[in-house]
């Protein structure tokens, strides 16, 4: 639920965000357990593993974020500036876009599990969802372009705050879209 106020920006990155659960239940719409958890014949992930692949990432990412909005409300800073994004934030965010033009090499640790139950990837999917929608919330106010924190994949690349949103945003958009065409091959 978006709080009263809050900016446009963050408005859209909120509809985004609640747009994606609505986006996993229609993909997931007529799927047994076996075709959720089904890898492609022509390699690659199962639907299943897409999915939790985005609740590993965006729990590293959300407790990053978490992190960057303290260190804000410490330091007292105050948004006084448009939301925009940095030449290295909006190229990232296009390379992460749907669809798939580049393949990055994921970190182990964001290595999907290859059976899960597609109920408790749902549940945790939403959480997830909702987790980033009240970071947004919390956002209103601060400065979330000001404080750049590095990516949780590595740490040669830093984003603001906002800047994480939006690549989270996008990635979730290109591994639903890597997730439907799988759907299209079972």
């Amino acid at each position: 639920m978006v709080e009263s106020g809050l900016p446009n920006e963050l408005k859209d990155l909120v509809s985004q965000f609640e747009r994606s659960k609505q986006e996993l239940n229609e993909l997931l719409s007529g799927l047994t357990e076996e075709q959720f958890n089904k890898k492609p014949a022509s390699g690659g992930w199962s639907i299943g593993e897409c999915v939790d692949h985005l609740i590993v990432t965006g729990k590293d990412y959300t407790n990053q974020i978490e992190r960057g909005l303290k260190k804000a409300q410490q330091k007292n800073l105050h948004l006084k500036s448009a939301y925009r994004f940095s030449w290295l934030g909006r190229s990232f965010i296009k390379n992460v876009e749907p669809p798939v033009k580049r393949r990055f090499k994921n970190p182990a640790r964001w290595a999907p599990d290859p059976k899960l139950p597609m109920q408790k990837i749902i549940e945790d999917y939403n959480i997830l969802q909702e987790r980033y929608v009240d970071l947004l919330n919390k956002s209103k106010g601060w400065d979330i372009l000001k404080v750049k924190l590095p990516s949780p994949a590595t740490s040669l690349l830093r984003f603001s705050i906002y800047e994480m949103f939006a690549v989270n945003a996008a990635h979730q958009r290109r591994h639903m879209w890597q997730a439907a065409n799988v759907k299209k091959e079972i």
